[in-house]
């Protein structure tokens, strides 16, 4: 399922470097922990969806969801249910709206 890649440590590690710039002291336990990478995915439910359907998909086809735009999705980090989300636009881009947690 994940495709997991050993990391060579060439010399110790003292501070990390966040994505801000900011260090963060090595004692700091989240400090080495919020900079893994994790996936991010969210369920769209398609009832009556069948193998058939799957196999007659091509580039440009469209699923019809059967639900409305704003209807809540799953939102899952790295196969665990994290939270209820909805789909938003963000200018010209797509984003996703946590509206409860699990």
């Amino acid at each position: 399922m994940f495709n997991a890649k050993p990391v060579e440590n060439k010399r110790p590690v003292t501070e990390i470097e966040s994505n801000s710039g900011s260090a963060r002291a090595a004692d700091d336990p989240w400090a080495y922990v919020s900079l893994l990478p994790c996936v991010l995915s969210a369920e769209i439910g398609a009832p009556h969806f069948t193998v058939g359907d799957l196999l007659d998909l091509d580039v440009g086809s469209v699923i019809n969801s059967h639900y409305p735009t704003a209807s809540p999705v799953a939102l899952w980090v790295n196969g665990v249910k994290l939270c209820r989300a909805e789909f938003d636009v963000l200018g010209n881009r797509l984003g996703i709206r946590i509206t409860e947690p699990y």
